[in-house]
């Protein structure tokens, strides 16, 4: 999707991470931001579901009666269940919602201008 904003209309000026004042409406007004955005949060879903699925895997299907501790090389002590717990938190994927909301609907989540909150 973010080639596609090259033929639809502009890339996104704002950096890789899509910083909130350069993504607004009145500095960003293309296309590119959008399809910037929308590509993210359909990335950050993929993510969300996908630690979802890891961690179901880990807590469904282990073998009755064992423990986490006695579990095999892929659901050894920490690590799968560390980095599927940490992509159950999309934090950029919850950031990305908020600056679509800015954009679309004219929120002010991250605004700092108090005429344009009241």
């Amino acid at each position: 999707m973010v080639n596609v904003s090259l033929v639809v209309g502009e890339f996104a000026r704002t950096g890789w991470l899509a910083y909130p004042p350069l993504s607004e409406v009145a500095y960003s007004p293309g296309v590119g931001v959008d399809y910037y955005l929308w590509s993210l949060q359909i990335s950050g879903l993929g993510t969300l579901i996908s630690g979802i699925n890891l961690a179901t895997t880990i807590l469904k299907l282990r073998a009755p009666g064992m423990g986490y501790r006695k579990c095999r090389s892929f659901v050894g002590p920490r690590s799968p269940r560390i980095s599927s717990s940490s992509l159950l938190f999309p934090i950029l994927t919850a950031t990305f919602a908020m600056l679509l909301l800015d954009r679309y609907c004219g929120f002010h989540f991250f605004t700092n201008d108090l005429a344009a909150i009241r």
